[in-house]
């Protein structure tokens, strides 16, 4: 995989946003995952030549990812507890 190719994936692979809101965030994920498709499919059919560069950029681009994920399981974690507590609260009218 080319430096340059790296440097593309990266562009595409923004930060998450800093909201709680659950629809914005997964908007955003949605974007950033179709965006990057070509771009994978096209890191596939090459071979990463390591440098200081590609290093470099796959760390930050490792980085990302594990922001996206993060954020990811957040939104998931809170929306587990608004059903929880919309469980709950059903029990509670009953």
């Amino acid at each position: 995989m080319s430096a340059t190719l790296l440097a593309e994936l990266l562009d595409a692979t923004p930060l998450p946003p800093e909201t709680e809101d659950v629809d914005e965030l997964l908007a955003a994920f949605e974007l950033m995952y179709a965006t990057r498709q070509p771009l994978l499919a096209a890191a596939k059919a090459t071979e990463l030549r390591p440098s200081p560069q590609t290093r470099t950029l796959l760390h930050e681009l490792v980085a990302r990812e594990a922001a996206w994920q993060r954020a990811l399981e957040t939104a998931r974690d809170a929306v587990g507890a608004v059903r929880w507590n919309a469980h709950r609260l059903r029990g509670y009218a009953r």
